[in-house]
C-alpha cells in the first residue's frame, strides 16, 4: 500500500515543528504567571489579583442606603441577590474619584461584597517574580494603604496590588463595629 505524497510532507513537516519546539524557549505556564486585573480609582492606578474576583458588572446600579459603614455607597442587584457596594476610592483613603463608579468587582467572600470603581484598563499575566513586597511609606503625601501589600512591575510601571481579602476582612471588622452601639 502506498502513502500519498500530501500526507507524507505533513506528517514530516508535523514531525519537524515537534523537533523544533524544544528549541524554543519554555513558555510561561499558569503556575509562573500572575493573572491580575489593572483598574483605576480616580488618578491612580492599582492591580486586583483575579482570583480574589467572583466577577465584573459594567455601570452598576446602586441604591444609595444609609449606613454608617465607612466607603459604602449603596447596594446593587446582583444576578436576584443584594450586594452591598464599597466605594473603593474611599476605602483606599483617595479622594479625588468624584464620578459615579464605572465597574463593580464582586468579591468572593461567604457573602458577595462589590468594590466600585472608576476605569478598568485591561488584564495583566506578568511574570512570578514582577511580583514584589510593597513599599511602605514610598511617599509621605500618599494616604496610608494598609490594604496594599504587593506591587508588580509591569511595562507601564508599578501597580500596587490590592489585597482583597485584607480588605473585605476589614470592612467585615468596621461594619460590626458601626452597628455596635
Amino acid at each position: 500500500m502506498s502513502v500519498p505524497g500530501d500526507l507524507v510532507s505533513k506528517a514530516t513537516a508535523l514531525r519537524d515543528a515537534f523537533d523544533a519546539s524544544f528549541a524554543l524557549p519554555r513558555s510561561q505556564s499558569a503556575a509562573e504567571v500572575v493573572q491580575l486585573l489593572a483598574i483605576r480609582v480616580g488618578s491612580h492606578r492599582y492591580a486586583l489579583r483575579l482570583g480574589d474576583l467572583g466577577g465584573m458588572i459594567a455601570r452598576p446600579t446602586i441604591v444609595p442606603v444609609p449606613a454608617s459603614a465607612p466607603g459604602i455607597i449603596g447596594i446593587a442587584g446582583v444576578h436576584g441577590d443584594i450586594v452591598p457596594a464599597y466605594l473603593l476610592s474611599s476605602l483606599l483613603g483617595h479622594t479625588d474619584d468624584t464620578d459615579p463608579p464605572s465597574w463593580m468587582a464582586l468579591c468572593r467572600a461567604p457573602d458577595v461584597v462589590g468594590l466600585c470603581f472608576s476605569g478598568l484598563e485591561g488584564s495583566l499575566r506578568p511574570p512570578r517574580a514582577a511580583l514584589h513586597r510593597a513599599a511602605v511609606g514610598a511617599q509621605a503625601t500618599a494616604p496610608p494603604r494598609p490594604f496594599v501589600t504587593e506591587a508588580v512591575t509591569t511595562d507601564a510601571g508599578v501597580l500596587p496590588v490590592i489585597a482583597v481579602p485584607v480588605l473585605i476582612a476589614t470592612i467585615r471588622q468596621r461594619a460590626g463595629a458601626a452597628r455596635e452601639p
